[in-house]
């Protein structure tokens, strides 16, 4: 078993935080590697996210069309994640947020914000990435890279 997939597996007991503890390792490891500090810079240390199977049907059907955003970017959760996660971006991935921003309604917006208050984080892996890709596109946003 790989270490992100240890890291990943929601069935392991995990009662003294080893899991976060070896993620926020590997984050480090990413940190450096950005920095260029040899070792780090080789790649050989990543972090492999589980691809998960998403259900966007939890989504009221006229926001389903987040899904594959909140799939691809809902993983960068906290600072240094969006710092990395913003680090890759690239011309496709600014494009596809500029046609997000061309798709998106304000009625869109009206019913995202809605939903979101009336669900908790906790009740699907499917909001938990919707919230956090919402947090990264803001951040993208107030950056101007868009």
């Amino acid at each position: 078993m790989r270490i992100s997939e240890w890291i990943q597996d929601e069935g392991c007991v995990d009662q003294a935080g080893e899991r976060m503890q070896a993620y926020q390792v590997v984050l480090i490891f990413e940190i450096l590697e950005r920095k260029g500090i040899t070792p780090f810079n080789t790649g050989l240390v990543r972090f492999v996210p589980t691809a998960h199977e998403f259900d966007w049907s939890v989504l009221p059907s006229g926001l389903r069309y987040l899904g594959p955003y909140a799939a691809k970017y809902g993983r960068y959760q906290f600072p240094d994640d969006v710092e990395l996660g913003i680090s890759r971006l690239t011309k496709v991935d600014l494009e596809d947020f500029s046609n997000l921003g061309k798709t998106m309604t304000t009625e869109d917006v009206e019913e995202l914000n809605s939903f979101m208050r009336s669900r908790r984080l906790t009740e699907s892996k499917e909001l938990q990435y919707l919230y956090y890709f919402l947090g990264f596109l803001g951040e993208v946003t107030e950056r101007g890279l868009l």
